[in-house]
């Protein structure tokens, strides 16, 4: 009966452990996956338009639709910011780094934008909202021009 008891509490000692080295390993696995609101110049999204710095960015509060290639699955959201090459944008859809994403955006000129768009970062803005950055692909110089400046008129 001694042995047992000994055993048992041995037993719960070791779950113990391991629980506590796995929820370690979570925590930092998930540390690592959000990056402060401010990104590194590295992180910054390069800028395909000459003469524009990486980091001008145009406020905007803009509503679009985000659908991944292959899904039907409509995630609202809003644009926060556009940059030369793209934006920031939140939105609740579980975005992954390198992701390729389709987004309909409600310019208020009144025409509807569609992008493709690569996923830079993921995270929390401010106030705690999901977040992200994207890069705009495949974009005319004709529909960035029009979106800056529709931006700029904002």
């Amino acid at each position: 009966m001694k042995y047992q008891a000994a055993a048992y509490i041995l037993a719960l000692f070791l779950v113990g452990f391991f629980l506590w080295i796995i929820r370690g390993l979570v925590r930092s696995l998930s540390r690592r996956q959000q990056l402060p609101s401010g990104l590194p110049d590295a992180l910054r999204t390069p800028s395909p338009v000459e003469g524009a710095e990486p980091t001008d960015k145009l406020p905007v509060d803009w509503p679009f639709n985000l659908f991944f290639h292959n899904d039907d699955i409509e995630y609202p959201g809003r644009l926060e910011a556009l940059t030369p090459a793209g934006a920031f944008l939140r939105c609740s859809a579980p975005l992954r780094i390198g992701q390729t994403v389709s987004l309909y955006i409600d310019v208020p000129d009144g025409e509807q934008c569609r992008v493709s768009a690569r996923v830079l970062w993921v995270g929390r803005g401010q106030g705690q909202h999901p977040a992200a950055q994207v890069r705009f692909e495949g974009l005319s110089g004709k529909e960035r021009e029009r979106l800056s400046g529709v931006a700029r008129q904002c």
